[in-house]
């Protein structure tokens, strides 16, 4: 008897909880599970909104891997390929809303509609971009803490278009439960209604991420699978040769994956807000899982709250990362089929000019950075009668803090000296002064002019060597020579 009391005790309130939560309770899952669910079941839909961001994006690529930009140039590309992953969110928090709402129209329909949102959507973006590349900067922890609480202040200014505005109500106007002298504290600010032009949603996003950071940051290390795992997977098994090829499989990668974790971090949204913030945009339950992606049938794969999973991510992102940032420094090395040539050393006052021309036939200078080139002296001075070792004020005499700091990331501190150019100036094949920070793709030789400032007056007379500094140190000269050379 006892044990059929029990059990009828707890159907009872497992009814009770259904009835609560309108029939939600067998789909009651944790805010990633939940988003998750939901990506995999409108993969497609995701997919094909993604197809017009892939495709401004592989255009911004290609202009880029191809064509020397100037810099404003270079920031329309950065905004258009902003505009389009925005553009891309708010289509995916509209994708939600609908969903759960039971609304079936059209994507292009949706489409259209996330333009109308992008002006307050771009600007939330940018500035919680802007918040978390500071935090980065300046320590790795900061950023990782802003990225956790600010995750969500663009979709808080996607469901602003749902949340119905109010009409003020004059002070006379009072409820008739509300009694004369009863205490009527401060209400809480609404997450959507009303809210300011101003509001870019940092602050709200902040009061939601605080109760459930951890999901936040796992969200937050999707986004980071979503971007490297790619890029990894293409310098693992791609090539340079492959030109630009490997660049737009990249972007395809990184597009197509990344359209799905903003189909997991739109539904992580819906399920994470408390709920007077759903009932602010219309949906007065925990939503179903199961009927919001009717009538495709959800996975039940579960991510949040395993470790197998949450760990394989984190192992992810960490080899990838770690692959990444290999090939970058890869490519900031000199490419073996570059040729270097010494067309001239003079001096000037207490300057020693080196003229350097440069072939790449294969990489077009992509590499390329003139401020890493550096001189060196060898070590035996020059038996010069009367040579003045009066050096030049303490300012010249310090080690130069480029060198320095490839140096301590290339895996230790050098202590041979490397002198930096002080001025530099690259010609094109027909003599036109080419723009430093803009000098790749070129297809030809350059010619470059480095103004070298001595330490030591006596400097001048010695034989050098002229090297490439990149993140694995100075490698092999590029060119050696002295003042006292022939030069034609």
């Amino acid at each position: 008897m006892s044990l059929c009391y029990w059990r009828k005790i707890q159907q009872g309130i497992v009814s009770l909880n259904e009835e609560k939560l309108n029939g939600a309770a067998k789909t009651l899952l944790m805010p990633l599970d939940w988003g998750l669910g939901f990506a995999l079941a409108h993969k497609w839909s995701l997919m094909a909104l993604a197809l017009l961001p892939t495709c401004l994006e592989l255009t911004a690529s290609y202009v880029m891997y191809n064509h020397r930009l100037l810099r404003q140039e270079a920031m329309l590309m950065f905004v258009m390929t902003s505009v389009a992953n925005v553009w891309l969110l708010i289509a995916a928090v509209m994708l939600v809303v609908e969903s759960i709402k039971g609304r079936t129209g059209s994507l292009w329909s949706l489409g259209f509609r996330a333009f109308v949102l992008l002006p307050k959507v771009l600007i939330s973006y940018l500035v919680t971009f802007f918040f978390i590349t500071l935090g980065l900067r300046a320590f790795i922890v900061p950023g990782l803490v802003f990225i956790g609480f600010l995750i969500w202040a663009p979709a808080f200014c996607v469901g602003e278009s749902y949340a119905k505005r109010t009409k003020k109500k004059d002070q006379d106007e009072l409820p008739n439960d509300l009694e004369p002298g009863a205490a009527s504290g401060p209400k809480p600010l609404p997450f959507f209604t009303d809210r300011p032009i101003w509001d870019l949603g940092l602050v709200r996003s902040w009061r939601v991420a605080g109760p459930s950071f951890f999901s936040s940051f796992q969200l937050a290390l999707l986004f980071l699978a979503s971007f490297v795992l790619p890029m990894a997977l293409v310098d693992l098994f791609g090539d340079a040769s492959l030109g630009y090829a490997s660049q737009g499989v990249k972007v395809v990668l990184t597009s197509l994956l990344g359209a799905l974790v903003k189909g997991v971090w739109a539904g992580a949204f819906i399920s994470i807000i408390p709920p007077d913030a759903r009932a602010e945009i219309g949906i007065e339950s925990y939503p179903d899982l199961r009927a919001a992606c009717a009538p495709k049938v959800p996975s039940n794969r579960k991510y949040e709250g395993r470790l197998g999973p949450q760990f394989a991510v984190l192992f992810l992102c960490a080899a990838s990362t770690w692959i990444v940032v290999q090939e970058t420094i890869e490519r900031t090395n000199l490419p073996p089929q570059v040729t270097t040539e010494l067309l001239k050393v003079e001096q000037q006052d207490d300057e020693l000019v080196v003229t350097l021309r440069l072939v790449d036939p294969n990489e077009q200078y992509r590499w390329f950075t003139p401020e890493r080139l550096r001189l060196e002296f060898d070590s035996k001075k020059s038996e010069v009668p009367g040579a003045s070792e009066v050096p030049l004020p303490s300012t010249e005499q310090e080690k130069d803090p480029v060198a320095s700091f490839l140096s301590s990331a290339s895996g230790g501190e050098d202590t041979r000296e490397f002198i930096g150019p002080s001025t530099i100036v690259v010609f094109d094949s027909e003599g036109v002064i080419l723009p430093l920070d803009n000098l790749s793709p070129y297809d030809g030789p350059m010619k470059i002019v480095l103004n070298f400032r001595m330490q030591r007056k006596d400097d001048v007379n010695r034989p050098f060597s002229i090297f490439y500094y990149s993140f694995s140190g100075p490698g092999e000269p590029l060119v050696s020579g002295g003042l006292d050379s022939t030069w034609s």
